[in-house]
């Protein structure tokens, strides 16, 4: 199956429509909820370069 990469966390409603249309999501981090921050140092190129 083909995938596609989104952010975690995205809108409610991504996941189902690339699943209904026939996508695996994979999911990378961008936000660090604890520290309340956005950034690199929270794993976003380590998080896409497991799918990659």
């Amino acid at each position: 199956s083909k995938k596609i990469l989104m952010p975690n966390p995205t809108w409610g409603n991504h996941v189902a429509i690339f699943k209904n249309s026939g996508l695996e999501p994979g999911y990378y981090r961008y936000f660090d909820a604890k520290n309340n921050k956005v950034g690199m140092s929270i794993g976003i190129c380590s998080g896409i370069a497991m799918w990659v």
